[in-house]
């Protein structure tokens, strides 16, 4: 009755260790997929708002060459919005009557956006 006694506590020891071993590694499954996770959460949120400044300048420039009667609209120009340089660029085509081809490029420190539009002047 002894030897029954000792032998089972010695296999509970062993359950303890092999569940403790797979819960540490499926914890540590779940915090690599977490920090994952995180790291392209904050990846996509840079990507997303730099399309969005971008958007938002293209649609200042489109809004201004179609409701300014001048002829000056041929420029380059360079902003810093946020921590991010946003370069445009205003060309007009020469073969089309009052079509412009406007160009914004958005840089961070790794990445670049560029988006190019043509606007028909009415």
């Amino acid at each position: 009755m002894y030897n029954y006694k000792h032998k089972r506590n010695g296999y509970l020891i062993l359950e303890n260790i092999v569940s403790l071993s797979l819960i540490g590694i499926m914890a540590s499954l779940v915090v690599s997929i977490f920090s994952t996770s995180v790291f392209n959460l904050e990846k996509s949120y840079n990507t997303s708002k730099m399309i969005n400044l971008a958007k938002k300048e293209m649609c200042s420039i489109e809004y201004g060459i179609q409701n300014n009667k001048e002829e000056n609209l041929f420029k380059r120009t360079s902003k810093n919005i946020e921590g991010y340089t946003v370069k445009s660029e205003v060309i007009k085509e020469r073969d089309y009557f009052n079509c412009y081809r406007v160009s914004v490029c958005v840089s961070c420190e790794d990445k670049k956006m560029m988006i190019d539009s043509y606007v028909v002047r009415t």
